[in-house]
């Protein structure tokens, strides 16, 4: 049942099609004139031929019209040869169905006279509904409250799985009574042959339902897998607008053929939308062997997508377009859907206020906003007419190229919240209100209005244009039917399972969302949508989005100085200031890529499977946030010296040990501690010690090793203080601890264990560590009584970096300084606001557990006794670790 809504836009349709066809029926039944079939010279297909029946539909001003819009809307401003309008591409579509039935019917006559007569006049009527700018118009629509009720009431009415707005409308308009008395007269005086209810089936096959019950599936020819729409504006899309086209369509036409099916061999799909009982049902799909002809459709329509239709400057001029319709849609009557066909391109583009009175009703409920938006939309209009685009401000995607924190769970949820904001429609409305707003107040702490002479409505100027979350819609075309040697249907999906996949997944990965506005607006809007996204969603912008958002990033670290200066970015996260100047020096790429390429082995903790390499990006990161030139100078400093301790230094270590302590030959080795423990890793790599030492055992649990009798290798990648590897110990032997370290332990060893355990041959391996650490666990096993054990660290004091190293920095007072802002920072990191831990216990580890201020990383993570602010985080703080710490599992 029709909603009153979906009433009155019926009721609307018929007058629009009433007024339009009225005058030319008036002149049909006075002239005695007849119609003959046509030939028209198409640009693309060469002649293209008509029936007389369809020349008296094409002749008739509602036909007409649609030499008056463009079949790509606004393309013609970035391809200036895409001029070519709706009309045209109706005239391809005709021919393009009259091939398809010609194949269908190559072996038989499948398609009857009349089913044919309608097919093609189906397809000359498909776009008949097509308003100004074609799709533009469509989508700038579709998120109108009253238009997207529409849309789902007549999905509702009709149980179609989607349709557009200028679909409803070629519905409709067909439905029409003047169009169905056209039809009629159109029919007498032609001698057409049609089927009975003609128009009904014309309205069918448009939104894509089925015709004919022993022809299940031929309103496909129309909408389908490879209508006859898109085998027109593909190649004419492409050809006009001078770019190559992959799709071989003569081959793919060549490959269409039928097959007879029973009752019983059709798939349900189809046998729920047919009545039952017919002899046979003839089914239309592709030969097996042309599957490949829809591999290039798919291929085809991506490129298509990528270059035309999702071009980024016909983004621009479709947000423009956007937002004049959004200004006149008050301005005119109630039903929002017939805006589209109240204007042609040419008119809307060169509006001026006599065409805005001529063609709309103001509002009264709206009145004191009327002359705003008249002289909203008149500057809009222009700006078009005078190719015054809209230009890229800011631009964002889920996976941004060379994001060095793409792997970082807060940066990825943070995009997809965005993402998500981006496309939804009320979300999308307060996004943009609230850049509005920070534009603003960026203006504002620039000086006002005397830096940039703004509106005093900003909204209309400024568009969010989404990534599009599902570009290709390329199931349609996954749905085709392939017909196999044996005569029977198999599903495309089913025979190129990677094909969708790989089509969706090159657009998606590369399609960009994207902010537009006045172009010498850019750098303000860009600067505030970066600041709102990184308070908002915690999303740090990469540099290289500032290349897709068109911005020179000169001028841009130019805005950030004056803004930094202004006080702009008081609340914000540092890494929003201008890049500090040591940083812009000749010398800094060759440091950072050397740092890079030392610690190329480093994985920072990883977004599910997704692990990146440490960038040079990040450690530029890293290194701005001390800001102070001389600081970051010695920071620099300190990242040169960092060493990667990894896979190779434990198994030199333990190949060491073993070599000098033959009774470890046909040891076991453990783990030390639970499998969250880094031990975990590190009794992994031991597996290459078997290479040299084939008796070893790797991986044993403790309680087996210990009923064995065989020697007993823990194996960890550093030791420190030796806090941790005694606390393990001690909760082995279930004794209290000496120490509180606040981590979960494995339950302690029953029975006999802990005695096995004391009177085991054991050897704690480190690959590398503190000398005072080795002390200190060798003191506490000779305390818990161990009868024979020893405890070695590969790489020793005196062959790791630290930070204290005196002559690492260019003067004392140079490293007195990073010293104190480094120790600052780290008891910032380390402040515990529940009070779990005192200041004495902070003070400790300002610079590394014990201050001992190693400059050592693990390519799994990196010891706590490492300089704190190499590692650490705390919810709340803007400070952001070039080694962040993973969290045990």
């Amino acid at each position: 049942m029709a909603s009153s809504a979906l009433d009155s836009y019926i009721a609307a349709v018929e007058q629009f099609a009433e007024d339009h066809l009225r005058p030319y029926l008036d002149r049909m039944e006075a002239s005695s004139a007849r119609f003959k079939p046509k030939v028209v010279n198409d640009p693309v297909w060469g002649t293209i031929a008509l029936n007389p029946i369809e020349v008296v539909l094409l002749d008739s001003p509602l036909f007409q019209r649609l030499r008056r819009i463009r079949q790509l809307g606004v393309a013609h401003l970035v391809y200036p040869g895409a001029t070519h309008s709706r009309l045209e591409h109706s005239l391809g579509v005709v021919y393009m169905v009259a091939r398809l039935v010609a194949a269908t019917n190559r072996e038989s006559r499948v398609i009857d006279v009349p089913l044919g007569n309608m097919l093609r006049l189906a397809g000359l009527c498909h776009d008949l509904g097509h308003g100004v700018m074609s799709h533009v118009s469509d989508n700038a629509l579709e998120d109108f409250p009253a238009v997207k009720q529409l849309l789902l009431d007549f999905l509702d009415e009709h149980s179609t799985e989607k349709v557009r707005l200028s679909e409803i409308a070629s519905y409709h308009l067909v439905g029409s009574g003047a169009f169905q008395e056209l039809l009629e007269r159109a029919r007498d005086l032609t001698g057409a042959e049609l089927p009975r209810d003609c128009a009904n089936k014309i309205q069918a096959a448009i939104i894509g339902l089925p015709v004919s019950d022993d022809l299940p599936n031929v309103n496909e020819l129309i909408s389908g897998p490879f209508d006859a729409d898109k085998l027109d504006y593909m190649p004419r899309d492409a050809q006009m607008s001078g770019v190559p086209v992959v799709t071989d369509i003569p081959r793919l036409i060549e490959k269409v053929e039928s097959v007879d099916l029973a009752q019983d061999a059709l798939p349900l799909s189809i046998a729920a939308h047919v009545a039952e009982g017919l002899p046979s049902y003839k089914m239309i799909g592709l030969a097996l062997s042309g599957a490949s002809t829809l591999d290039e459709l798919m291929f085809g329509r991506t490129l298509l997508y990528e270059k035309i239709y999702r071009h980024h400057k016909v983004r621009a001029v479709e947000s423009m377009v956007t937002s004049l319709l959004e200004q006149l849609s008050p301005l005119t009557s109630e039903i929002e859907g017939m805006l589209p066909l109240t204007w042609f391109d040419d008119e809307l583009i060169a509006l001026d206020e006599n065409r805005i009175r001529a063609r709309t009703l103001p509002n009264r409920r709206r009145r004191t906003k009327v002359p705003q938006r008249v002289a909203v939309a008149l500057d809009l209009a222009r700006r078009i007419e005078q190719r015054q685009l809209f230009g890229r401000a800011f631009a964002f995607a889920q996976t941004m190229p060379l994001d060095p924190y793409r792997a970082d769970p807060i940066q990825w949820k943070g995009l997809e919240e965005l993402m998500r904001d981006a496309r939804e429609p009320t979300r999308r409305a307060a996004l943009l209100k609230q850049i509005v707003d920070e534009t603003d107040a960026l203006v504002m702490a620039l000086g006002g209005t005397d830096e940039l002479s703004l509106p005093d409505d900003l909204m209309p100027f400024v568009r969010i244009n989404p990534a599009d979350a599902a570009p290709l819609q390329t199931s349609e075309i996954y749905r085709a039917w392939l017909v196999t040697p044996s005569g029977e249907l198999r599903r495309f999906r089913d025979d190129a399972a990677e094909t969708k996949s790989w089509a969706d997944a090159y657009l998606l990965a590369r399609d960009i969302g994207y902010v537009f506005c006045p172009q010498e607006w850019a750098p303000y809007v860009h600067l505030a949508t970066e600041k709102l996204v990184r308070s908002k969603y915690q999303i740090r912008m990469p540099e290289s989005m500032l290349s897709y958002a068109k911005q020179d990033p000169d001028r841009i670290r130019e805005f950030r100085t004056r803004l930094e200066a202004a006080n702009y970015y008081h609340d914000s996260p540092n890494d929003l200031l201008p890049v500090p100047r040591r940083l812009t020096r000749a010398d800094v790429p060759r440091h950072l890529r050397e740092v890079r390429d030392r610690l190329a082995g480093y994985q920072p903790p990883a977004r599910g499977t997704e692990v990146l390499d440490l960038t040079e990006d990040r450690i530029k990161h890293w290194l701005a946030q001390f800001r102070d030139e001389s600081t970051i100078s010695a920071a620099l400093q300190v990242v040169r010296r960092l060493r990667l301790v990894g896979r190779s230094e434990l198994v030199k270590a333990a190949i060491e040990f073993i070599t000098a302590n033959e009774p470890f030959r046909n040891a076991q080795i453990c783990t030390l501690g639970s499998g969250r423990d880094s031990s975990t890793v590190t009794t992994y790599y031991a597996e290459d010690v078997r290479a040299m030492y084939p008796n070893i055992e790797v991986g044993t649990r403790l309680d087996v090793a210990l009923d064995s009798g065989r020697p007993i290798i823990f194996t960890d990648d550093f030791i420190g203080s030796g806090d941790q590897s005694i606390s393990i110990v001690e909760n082995w032997l279930g004794v209290a601890p000496s120490t509180e370290l606040h981590e979960e332990r494995q339950d302690a060893l029953s029975g006999d264990g802990p005695e096995k355990l004391r009177q085991a041959n054991v050897a704690f391996v480190f690959a590398a560590g503190a000398q005072s650490g080795v002390d200190a666990l060798s003191s506490r096993l000779r305390e818990l009584e161990f009868d024979n054990y020893q405890v070695t660290a590969y790489l020793k004091d005196d062959q790791l970096p630290r930070v204290f190293d005196g002559d690492a920095f260019e003067s004392a007072e140079q490293a007195e300084a990073f010293l104190a802002r480094a120790a600052d920072i780290g008891r910032d990191l380390l402040s515990d606001p529940s009070a779990r831990h005192d200041q004495d216990w902070v003070d400790q580890r300002a610079l590394g557990y014990g201050n001992l201020g190693y400059l050592v990383v693990f390519p799994y993570n990196c010891p706590t006794q490492t300089l704190t602010c190499l590692w650490a985080s705390r919810p709340g703080s803007d400070w952001t670790p070039l080694f962040p710490r993973r969290p045990k599992q």
